[in-house]
This record gives structure tokens, sequence and C-alpha cells, in this order.
């Protein structure tokens, strides 16, 4: 297994890309599994539905035997490679931020006294614990997206096409508009998004001053003023963190949804195809899994 020396240099370490770079055994890694997974999935429902046929046909136990290892050892071999790939993810997520802190505090450490005093210490605080994590968490869901979605969007979408175009395309219709939906109110997540993170660094910033000062404070008699600013500002905060929260988690349900309509035509149309006999009940169950 190929190592990597998570404090060697990083080039252009100001661009995301180098860290993707940097991590090339990795995300190879990623990228292999990540394929086998994403359409040995696939292997599920065509399993799944030959073995409904074949128990209604009546088929020899031996047929139906064979199909139902066939199906144990497809889903063991799939879910190895999904094993394989969330290692590998979780891998280039802890070496990306062993990096970047890496970088960050090496920084720190090599700035002189005046640089340091010129810092907002809520900011450098805010940088340190929460930054790094959600930046190296917006990279392992995008790596994991591009597999977990994109790959295996497509990868259902020929194989549904296979069985019947006309009614892919038509459950298929739902999903861009929850997509353009989602695309619209990006900007409006930023904008709250933006706004708690502002405020966790300004919270951090104020925390600090309240500990590093708190005998200076009840000195001059400042505690009680400075501890009712401190709660207020607390209570700011909690009601940014709520709207950011709500924006950005409550919209998921909302978007599914939409794109679950498309469910309601496949069970439309592929129950009507079974009641003509156009499909078997094996190949609707296959289809709608």
């Amino acid at each position: 297994m190929k190592s990597i020396d998570k404090f060697a240099p990083i080039k252009e370490p100001n661009k995301i890309f180098s860290y993707w770079k940097r991590e090339s055994f990795t995300i190879f890694m990623v990228f292999v599994s990540g394929i086998i997974y994403n359409v040995g999935l696939l292997l599920g429902p065509i399993f799944q539905g030959k073995l409904i046929d074949s128990l209604i046909a009546k088929e020899n136990l031996t047929i139906i035997f064979n199909i139902s290892i066939s199906f144990v050892i497809a889903i063991a071999i799939v879910q190895y490679f999904r094993y394989v790939k969330r290692l590998y993810i979780r891998r280039f997520a802890n070496n990306t931020s062993a990096a970047m802190r890496f970088l960050l505090y090496n920084n720190l450490i090599h700035k002189t006294k005046v640089q340091l005093e010129k810092e907002n210490m809520g900011s450098l605080m805010t940088k340190a614990i929460s930054d790094v994590d959600a930046c190296v968490e917006g990279m392992r869901k995008f790596t994991t997206e591009v597999f977990d979605t994109g790959v295996f969007l497509v990868a259902y979408f020929v194989y549904m096409l296979v069985y019947d175009v006309k009614i892919t395309l038509l459950a298929f219709i739902f999903i861009p508009v929850a997509m353009l939906i989602a695309e619209k109110l990006k900007k409006i997540i930023y904008k709250y998004t933006n706004a708690y993170r502002k405020k966790l660094s300004s919270i951090s910033d104020l925390t600090y001053e309240q500990v590093d000062n708190s005998i200076l404070y009840r000195l001059y008699g400042r505690e009680n003023e400075n501890y009712n600013l401190y709660n207020e500002s607390l209570h700011d905060f909690e009601k940014t963190a709520i709207m950011a929260n709500v924006w950005e988690n409550s919209m998921q349900p909302i978007y599914n949804v939409i794109a679950m309509i498309g469910v309601i035509i496949v069970i439309a149309l592929g129950g009507d195809k079974v009641v003509k006999g156009v499909w078997s009940i094996g190949t609707f169950v296959s289809y709608l899994t």
C-alpha cells in the first residue's frame, strides 16, 4: 500500500485541487471501487427479479438455489467494494485534514508577534477548529457523491432504458426539476451559512476575550455587564445557526419528494405492462427497485 507523507510540502496549497492531486493513489482506489460498487448495485434488482419469476413459475429447486447463491455472492462482492470505497474516502479526508491543519499551524508558528497581535483570535480559532473540518467534509462529500449519485444515477438510467424508454424518461423528468430548485436556492443557503460562519468567528473571539480577561472584568466591576453581553451574543448566534440549519437541511426532503413523484408513474405504467403480460412480476419488481 502506497503511503503518503502527511507533512510533505504541497504545491499550490491555496487550491483545492492540489489536495486531490496529492492523494492520487487514494483517489484512484476510490475511483475503481466506486465504479465497481455503484455499477454492481444493478445486480441486486436483476437477481431479485429472476428469483421472484422462478418462484412464481415453480422452477426446479436446483435452479432457485443457484439463483439464490448467485444473488448472495453478487451482493457480498458489491458490499466488499463499498467497504473499500468508504475506507479510502475516509483515508482521503483524514490525510487532507492533517495536511490542512499542519499548514495552518505552521503558518501561525512562523508569524511574528506583531503579525499575531493584528490577527483576530476568534477567526484563528474558527479556522483551526471548524473551518478545516467544514472544508474537508465538503471535499469528502463531493468525492463520495460523484460516485454514489453521478455514476449510480447514470448506471440506473441506462439499466431502466433497456427495459422501457418511455416509462424511464417520464420517471426521470422530475429529477431535473428538483436539481433546478436546489440551484435556485443555493444563493439563499450560502447567505445564511456564511452569516453563521461569521457569527461563529465572533463568538469564538468573544469567548476567548471573556476567559482571558475574566479577572480584569471582575476587578473593575464589569463582570455582570460582559456576562449579559455574552449571553445576548449567544442568543443571536443560536438564531443564526438555526436559520442556517433550516435552509441547509430542510430542503433535502423536499428535493426527495419531488424526485420520487416519478415512482407513481412507474407503478401506474409498469403495472399496466404486467396486467397486459408484457412484463413479468419479477421484471416489474426489478425495474421498480
